[in-house]
């Protein structure tokens, strides 16, 4: 399957993602992780602004694992 997606469709398909709990010490600069009675993984909010296609994509790559 090919799909065609620009920035902005990329973002939101990593915000889609949630990282397991390994993959969240690698991507602690795009995002925090609260515990509790809750747990919950929220992305910062611009943090992907800066990045490339490819490294928004990478991402992805690796929360959805």
């Amino acid at each position: 399957m090919l799909i065609d997606l620009d920035k902005k469709a990329l973002i939101n398909l990593v915000r889609g993602t949630v990282p397991d709990y390994e993959c969240m010490q690698d991507l602690k600069e795009y995002g925090s992780f609260t515990g509790g009675m809750v747990d919950r993984w929220d992305w910062g909010w611009g943090v992907f602004d800066d990045l490339s296609e490819e490294e928004i994509y990478n991402i992805y790559l690796r929360c959805s694992k």
